[in-house]
């Protein structure tokens, strides 16, 4: 798989970063973004996610196995289960980042698609195009972290009826 490992340290900030200040407690990690930057804990480079998260991983590399993401990770799933198993569930946060060139087009719409319909906000860095392309989202925020632009859409208002997967029973 193309471009699988992510070495941005900017992602790694950036990761932290929002969903901190967000205190968001039910994360959807698109990708497993900890796995894919070698993390054996929720806590990196002096950063971390509260342990009372609910983190929620869409495995892109299943056949890379390490027991400790089933430690990180309270939920994991393969992306084409993810895909498949039709969700009412909503999470606070999507993080979906380092995703250009690591799917196909046609499978990267459709995970555009699935995602777009389980967040109330997304974190983006390069398939900003993509997701505008697809619309329906209520706002956009842009930064900048060393030369690298982010992205987080606001698609909380695109909601109707919708179970929080953490805080609804």
């Amino acid at each position: 798989m193309k471009d699988y490992i992510l070495k941005d340290c900017n992602d790694l900030f950036t990761y932290y970063e929002v969903i901190n200040q967000m205190e968001a407690k039910c994360i959807l990690d698109v990708g497993m973004f900890l796995k894919r930057v070698g993390s054996l804990t929720r806590n990196t480079v002096g950063e971390c996610l509260p342990e009372n998260a609910f983190l929620f991983g869409v495995d892109f590399a299943p056949e890379k196995k390490f027991p400790v993401w089933k430690h990180i990770y309270n939920r994991i799933q393969k992306i084409s289960d993810f895909l498949e198993e039709p969700s009412d569930m909503i999470y606070e946060i999507g993080v979906f980042l380092g995703m250009k060139g690591l799917l196909q087009e046609n499978v990267l719409k459709e995970l555009i698609n699935k995602v777009r319909d389980s967040v109330e906000y997304v974190l983006i860095d390069d398939t900003v195009e993509e997701w505008v392309a697809m619309g329906n989202y209520e706002g956009k925020v842009s930064f900048v972290v060393e030369g690298k632009n982010y992205y987080l859409l606001d698609l909380k208002g695109t909601k109707h009826e919708y179970k929080n997967i953490c805080y609804d029973a």
